[in-house]
């Protein structure tokens, strides 16, 4: 079974969610379990991602989470 999840983060303009997707470098881990794309549409940040289970696809979530409240606190 494939699980599919996507994450939308809105920034003050398209440059500030260009950085913020920048800060995320290559992103979380890469496993053969999950894979993950990462795209600035406008102003948004968008982390799209497909695993083989749900518990793959809960990892790579608070993964991401995790990486854009560091963003958030650091004020990118």
């Amino acid at each position: 079974m494939e699980c599919v999840g996507k994450l939308r983060f809105s920034f003050p303009s398209a440059k500030k969610a260009l950085e913020a997707k920048k800060a995320l470098g290559k992103g979380g881990p890469k496993t053969e379990r999950s894979k993950v794309n990462v795209s600035v549409k406008g102003k948004q940040l968008v982390v799209e991602i497909s695993a083989t289970d749900t518990v793959a696809l809960r990892a790579a979530m608070n993964t991401y989470l995790r990486h854009m409240k560091v963003i958030e606190e650091l004020g990118v």
